[in-house]
Order: C-alpha cells, then structure tokens, then sequence
C-alpha cells in the first residue's frame, strides 16, 4: 500500500492519494508504519514558508501519539491523508548519507572539538566525517551534544535549532534505526549555518527551571508565532530533561537568555480563570464534539475541552487532532500540530492544581490555529 501511495505522492496526484487512503480498511492503517516509511524523504525537506524541517518534526509528534495509543483508526486515517496530500506542496532533496568513511578506531572530547570547530567554520561535511565517528563510538555523547548546539542558537531560529531535531534524535539517532544517517546529516547541515564559541558545548550550566508553573504561563502568553515558540521551546525542554539523550549538561542559560524579561499576559490568564467547567456536559462521540466545539468562540467551546481533558485524556487528544484534519488546506502550517502537541504535552506534565498554566498554553495553542484557518 505504501509503495502505490508513495508514487501517488511523488507524481502529485491528489486524487489517486484519496483514493488510496479512502479505500484503506481498518487493518491497514497504521500512521507510525506511514512515518517511519517515508522518514528519509521528510529529513531532507527544502521549503521556503515554514523553513527546513518542520514537516518531520510534525510526523515525529504524531508518530509518538500512534505508538502511544492516543490515536484511534479513525483519526490515524485522516492524518496520513493529510500528511500525503500536503507533502505534495513540498520539496525534498534525494539524499541519502551512508554510515562509512570514518578512518579512525576512536572517538572523544577531541573528536566533538573538531566537529564543532568544522561546523563553526560551514564545513557540513567535514563535520560530518567527524560525527560519523561519534556515531559509531559514542552516540549518546554526539545526541546531547548537537542538541546542546542548536541551544546557542534559539534567538536565530525561533528556537527551531533545537525543537525540531529533538524528536529527530530522540526517535531516528537509536540503535537499528534505518534513519540514523540521514537524520544526523540533516542536523549538521542545519547546524553549519551557525557560529559558535570556543569550548562552547564543554560549559557547565548551573542554572535550572526555578518555577515551571510560571514558566509555562509566560511562555504561553501573547499571540503570534514568536510567542507560540516560546511555548513550544519550553515543552521540548521538559520532555528533553526527561529523556535519555540529554546527559549531565542542559543549556538552561540559553533558554532564559531568550525568553528574557517577558511577563504573563494577565487578561489572558484572567480569562483562563474564568472558564468554568462546572455544569459542562461532555459530547458523547467525536460527532457530537465537532458539532459542539466551534474555534469562532474558544471562551464557550474551551471549558468543554478542559473538562475532556480531565475525564479523557487519550479522548480529548484524539478528538483534537481529527478536528485539525477537517480544517487542511495546501497551505498547511506544521505549527498547527506542533503547537498543540507541545500544549496537551504540557498539560500532562503541568502539576499544578487547577492546571491553569498549560490551559494558558492549549489556548494559545488553539487561538494560532483558529485564526489561521478558514472556519
């Protein structure tokens, strides 16, 4: 089935990609088989709107809810159409890196020096010679590492040199991946773009998250698609220090350095606080929320969601991100789904009491949807 779909997806042909997708029976559906098929092509993605990269880091997140059952059938069926039809207006570049070529029998702090100093100077390929050898000899070392580099320069990217390899190396940079190449030299050729400090990933960070509870409220305030990355930023953070990628050092410092002095948007955190769940009478059905849910008037249809949320979890993910799928045009900003990813990831790890923090973040979320869409 893929095969067909890929030559569809190749050739443009919209309508032999519905068709496909359209005639799929239940058994047949599976969005993390689609994903991990057509990775090596998203990986090298060169499009001008929304800047390199942003399609595999949406495929990665909605590949995580596949693997973790957020998604029904139903659901899965509508984003593998989505993603199909939209990676049609995109362009990718057919390259494919290989594992060989490294010369040596080791690799350490010396050989991260000279990949950063090769970087440093917009040398990709060299850098490149020399992360092959950290990726035979000391790969977890090489993960942190290029995610700490792409720390140095969120102010630059909007934070996307390190959000959207994040996933690329928690999920693609493991053991028997078929991707790990690919994903590694899409990074470095990312990475080569920028300067860096001497010794700057040797540092020692003794900085931290003092107060995530309104760390989160900050980075969820303002509208805009700075400020939704500030949101989105501060999720890959916690999920990053979660992990097992991110070693003993995680760049604290660069993260603060960026966000600076912004304060919460007080009406907007006023407004959360008024959206009362109580008396809220859930939909039934995915049916019944659509009908229900109206993103022309978030201040009614939010209490709704945030009392699912509470009740069904798994339920609300999956109702959310079928609702996004109603709304597809050719135009498809990834932001769409990374943002509200990063939002209900927030709103699992949010520990606070009334969750008003990463309620604060699903609005935001939300609101940049709703407003970019036609409704």
């Amino acid at each position: 089935m893929y095969s067909k779909l890929g030559e569809a997806i190749i050739d443009g042909n919209k309508g032999e990609i519905r068709s496909i997708i359209s005639d799929l029976e239940k058994k047949d559906i599976n969005l993390t088989n689609f994903v991990d098929e057509f990775a090596s092509v998203m990986l090298m993605e060169a499009n001008l709107s929304y800047g390199n990269f942003h399609f595999i880091k949406m495929a990665l997140f909605l590949r995580e809810l596949s693997i973790q059952g957020y998604l029904s059938k139903e659901t899965e069926k509508e984003l593998i159409n989505l993603m199909s039809l939209n990676m049609t207006e995109r362009h990718f570049v057919k390259v494919e890196a290989y594992r060989f070529g490294y010369m040596e029998k080791e690799a350490d702090q010396s050989t991260i020096k000279k990949m950063v100093e090769e970087l440093d100077k917009g040398n990709s390929h060299n850098a490149y010679y020399y992360s092959l050898g950290l990726l035979e000899y000391k790969p977890e070392v090489l993960r942190n590492n290029l995610l700490s580099l792409g720390t140095e320069s969120l102010s630059e990217s909007l934070g996307h040199s390190f959000t959207c390899f994040y996933p690329v190396m928690r999920d693609l940079m493991v053991a028997n991946s078929r991707h790990d190449t690919n994903a590694l030299f899409s990074y470095i050729l990312y990475l080569s773009r920028f300067d860096y400090d001497e010794e700057v990933h040797i540092q020692y960070d003794k900085d931290s998250f003092k107060n995530i509870s309104h760390l989160i409220e900050v980075c969820s305030s303002g509208e805009g698609i700075v400020n939704l990355h500030h949101m989105i930023t501060l999720t890959m953070y916690l999920l990053w220090e979660k992990d097992e990628i991110n070693g003993d050092y995680i760049p604290y410092h660069n993260f603060n350095n960026w966000i600076g002095n912004k304060n919460v948007d007080e009406k907007q955190r006023e407004k959360i606080v008024n959206m009362k769940t109580g008396g809220v009478h859930l939909p039934k059905n995915y049916h019944d929320f659509e009908n229900i849910f109206s993103l022309n008037d978030l201040d009614n249809s939010l209490p709704v969601y945030f009392k699912l949320l509470d009740e069904d979890y798994k339920k609300a993910v999956d109702w959310m991100f079928r609702l996004y799928t109603t709304y597809y045009n050719p135009n498809w900003d990834p932001h769409y789904f990374t943002s509200l990813y990063s939002a209900l990831k927030l709103f699992q790890m949010d520990n606070s009491k009334d969750k008003l923090p990463s309620k604060m973040a699903i609005y935001q979320a939300l609101r940049y949807f709703s407003q970019r869409v036609e409704i």
